[in-house]
């Protein structure tokens, strides 16, 4: 299956949910968007990550690239597998050394991110026109 290649483009509040925020992500080679909406938590984590800010206590997923760090564990990649219901699936691909090392897992910011045909984009609007379509919680 074909992957194309995404990067963030920002990071906003959600005009249609109260309290939510849009992650939007763009093609590399291209001028598709896709807008995710994640909560006011997650937001902020990945604010903080783009923003190279350093909280005065860790986070929960800073649990996560410690555990991986220690193990030298790296994501390879981020693959946007699927959409069910308004919510977005996604796989983590780690590099293989050894059959055990399948278990463990590192998640990151700003590593590659992928998505697959079977997840459509939204059309890619103009300043001056407005999207009719509401997005939905992820």
């Amino acid at each position: 299956m074909k992957k194309i290649k995404l990067e963030i483009l920002g990071l906003s509040s959600s005009q249609s949910q109260t309290g939510s925020f849009a992650l939007v992500l763009g093609e590399t080679d291209g001028n598709r968007r896709l807008p995710i909406i994640i909560g006011m938590f997650e937001a902020q984590a990945i604010a903080i990550e783009i923003e190279k800010i350093i909280p005065n206590r860790p986070m929960t997923h800073d649990l996560f690239k410690s555990f991986a760090n220690n193990f030298h564990f790296t994501v390879e990649e981020i693959v946007i597998s699927d959409l069910k219901e308004g919510v977005f699936f996604a796989m983590l691909v780690l590099p293989m050394r050894l059959p055990s090392d399948c278990v463990l897992i590192r998640p990151s910011s700003l590593t590659k991110i992928f998505w697959q045909k079977q997840v459509s984009f939204l059309p890619m609007r103009r300043k001056k026109k407005k999207l009719n379509r509401k997005l939905k919680r992820r």
